[in-house]
C-alpha cells in the first residue's frame, strides 16, 4: 500500500517493472489481474489496473509505485482478489482481517493508495483462501488512481503516515474522531472486526469508574 500521490503518471522503468513482476510472479494467484464477469466472479483476461511509477513516493531508484485503472470500472466490480501469510502484527503491506489477524498482501493490491475519499472499499471473507476483495465503491474512470481508506480496515496501524492530500495523520480507526467513526458506520464500510474492536474498547460499559476510583454506597 502507498500514500496517495498528487502528480501526473509516470511509467515504471523497465528494470524496476521486471523486478516487481518477477517478484510477484509466484503470487499471481493472489492478485486480481483478472477481468470481472457480471456475476462478480473473476476470470483471467485483460487487467483492470496497471502499476506506474510515482516520483512522490519512496522506492527503488527513487521511484515509488501506484496502481491506476486501465479502463472504466463499474461500481461493484472486483479489482483485486488478495491473500497472503497471516500475522498477529500489522505491517506496511498488511490488511487487518480479524481482531488479531493481519494478512501480508502478496499481489499487486499492496500498491493501492490510501485516500479519505476512496474509490474502492475492502470486503473481507476471513475464512476464505482469498480473504480480501478490493471492490469499486463508485464508477472509476480510466487512468484514475485506485485507492481505499486504510482506516476502514486497520484498528491501529503499524506504519502510520501523513495523508498527502488532507495533511491528516492516518493511524487507524482507533484514532479517528468520533464524528468520523460514525460517518464510516453510516456509510456501511466497516468490517466486522473493526465493529467488534470499537464496541469492546469504546462502546461497552467499563468495569468500574474510568478514573480508577472506588465507588462507595450512598
Amino acid at each position: 500500500m502507498s500514500a496517495m500521490a498528487t502528480r501526473s503518471i509516470r511509467h515504471i522503468p523497465v528494470a524496476l517493472r521486471s523486478m516487481n513482476h518477477g517478484r510477484a510472479a509466484s503470487a499471481r494467484c493472489y492478485s486480481s489481474l483478472y477481468a470481472p464477469v457480471d456475476d462478480g466472479r473473476a476470470r483471467r483476461g485483460d487487467p483492470v489496473h496497471d502499476l506506474v511509477g510515482d516520483a512522490e513516493q519512496p522506492g527503488l531508484y527513487g521511484l515509488g509505485v501506484k496502481s491506476i485503472a486501465t479502463r472504466n470500472v463499474k461500481r461493484g466490480e472486483v479489482i483485486f482478489h488478495e491473500a497472503g501469510p497471516s500475522t498477529d502484527k500489522p505491517t506496511m503491506h498488511s490488511i487487518q482481517v480479524g481482531v488479531d489477524k493481519h494478512v501480508a498482501i502478496m499481489g499487486e493490491g499492496r500498491y493501492t493508495a490510501h485516500s479519505f475519499e476512496p474509490n474502492t472499499l475492502v470486503k473481507i471473507f476471513e475464512d476464505s483462501s482469498h480473504p480480501i476483495d478490493f471492490v469499486a465503491a463508485r464508477d472509476i474512470e480510466e487512468g484514475e488512481q485506485i485507492s481505499f481508506d486504510y482506516t476502514t480496515t486497520e484498528w491501529d496501524m503499524g506504519a502510520p503516515f501523513t495523508d498527502a492530500v488532507t495533511g491528516k495523520t492516518c493511524r487507524g480507526f482507533k484514532h479517528l474522531p468520533a464524528a468520523e467513526k460514525l460517518a464510516r458506520l453510516r456509510e456501511g464500510v466497516l468490517p466486522s472486526h473493526i465493529m467488534r474492536l470499537w464496541i469492546e474498547h469504546e462502546l461497552l460499559p467499563q468495569e468500574g469508574p474510568r478514573d480508577g476510583s472506588v465507588k462507595t454506597g450512598e
